[in-house]
């Protein structure tokens, strides 16, 4: 085996060390504590002129209920809305969900949170750009 074989999983460890790292957390953020059935902005699409990224996002449900956050130029109708750009899902399930990297939103896209009912949170930090 050659030696830079041997060096590749640490290079890449590293690599992983220095993007994470080299986040950021968000100068803005927003959460809910009571999401339900109706949508919760977290990022208004009017505000949003120039993109905006989302740096953290969490879902979190104590109850068997679906909960979901959603992209998009307006509000999804129902923790199933199909319609929209879906970035988190719990399904029915009690736990946590967190996004697993940074994503970038387009001008004119905001960010909602809803859920099918239970006690459901909802938690984002982001930057406008």
């Amino acid at each position: 085996m050659s030696s830079s074989a041997l060096k590749a999983p640490t290079t890449v460890a590293a690599n992983i060390l220095a993007d994470y790292a080299a986040r950021k957390i968000g100068a803005s953020s927003a959460g809910t504590v009571a999401l339900g059935a109706t949508a919760v902005q977290l990022i208004n699409p009017a505000s949003n002129v120039n993109g905006a990224i989302v740096r953290t996002a969490a879902l979190y449900t104590v109850s068997n209920w679906d909960s979901a956050l959603y992209s998009g130029t307006s509000a999804p109708s129902s923790a199933s809305d199909m319609t929209k750009p879906l970035l988190l899902f719990i399904l029915h399930a009690q736990g946590t969900i967190m996004l697993p990297a940074q994503i970038y939103l387009p001008p004119g896209y905001g960010l909602w949170a809803i859920a099918g009912g239970g006690t459901n949170r909802a938690y984002c930090s982001y930057d406008l750009l």
